[in-house]
């Protein structure tokens, strides 16, 4: 029997071959019986000698899969092919939507402090984020203010006026 199929009858003529199902393989000729393809890949056919790996992005969770079973969910990613699970977007990033290979660093002005965001907070009234990637917002300096929430810097009082941090 060829790459594909399997020799359906011990002792069988290679006439009686049968093609593997969708979701195994056999790589090569004289197998028995065919192979699951394992997590992180698939076979959508049968007489498959391969198995694909999912795309960026996506998984297979389970062997045996005939796609891929689902894309990565909004605060999730999936850097490279051929994975069984989505990783959580790290603190100081996020992924918004579905089915993607990367997370994004939240802006200036923003924060993330926690794992697994679908986006970004804006930092409040009294503190700021100058730099992109924070997991939190700084606080300004007594005689200093931050007016607004998603501030980038804090603004410096004006003579004879005072301001305790916020």
């Amino acid at each position: 029997c060829v790459a594909g199929s399997y020799l359906a009858f011990q002792g069988s003529a290679s006439n009686n071959c049968g093609l593997c199902v969708a979701g195994s393989y056999t790589s090569a000729s004289g197998f028995t019986t065919c192979t699951p393809c394992i997590s992180g890949t698939y076979s959508s056919g049968s007489g498959m000698s391969v198995c694909a790996s999912c795309g960026s992005g996506q998984v297979a969770g389970g062997a045996g899969l005939t796609s891929c079973s689902s894309l990565c969910a909004a605060g999730y990613f999936a850097t490279t092919t051929g994975l069984s699970t989505c990783t959580s977007c790290g603190i100081g990033t996020f992924a918004s939507s579905t089915g993607l290979s990367t997370c994004t660093a939240c802006g200036i002005g923003t924060y993330a402090n926690s794992t697994g965001q679908l986006d970004c907070r804006q930092c409040s009234a009294g503190t700021y984020s100058e730099v992109t990637g924070m997991s939190m917002c700084s606080m300004c300096s007594s005689g200093a203010f931050a007016s607004g929430p998603g501030l980038t810097a804090c603004y410096s009082c004006v003579a004879g006026s005072f301001a305790s941090g916020t």
